[in-house]
C-alpha cells in the first residue's frame, strides 16, 4: 500500500486534483508530491483531507 492512503482516496472520490490541494495550502505541486512520498503526521493527514473537502464543496457550488 502507497503512503498516505487515504488522501489518494480522497483526492479520487471527490474528483479534486493535487496541484488544486497544492495551491489551497500555499505550496507547489511539486512539493505536495514529495510530501506526499512519505506518511504524514496525523495532524498534517487531517489538515489536508479537510482542504480536499473545501475544495470539493466549491466544486460544487455548496
Amino acid at each position: 500500500m502507497k503512503h498516505n492512503q487515504a488522501i489518494r482516496d480522497s483526492l479520487k472520490k471527490f474528483n479534486v486534483y493535487q496541484y488544486e490541494v497544492a495551491d489551497a495550502v500555499g505550496v507547489s505541486e511539486f512539493t505536495l508530491c514529495k510530501h506526499l512520498r512519505k506518511e504524514l503526521t496525523v495532524d498534517e493527514e487531517e489538515r489536508l483531507l479537510k482542504v480536499i473537502e473545501r475544495i470539493a464543496d466549491r466544486k460544487a457550488g455548496k
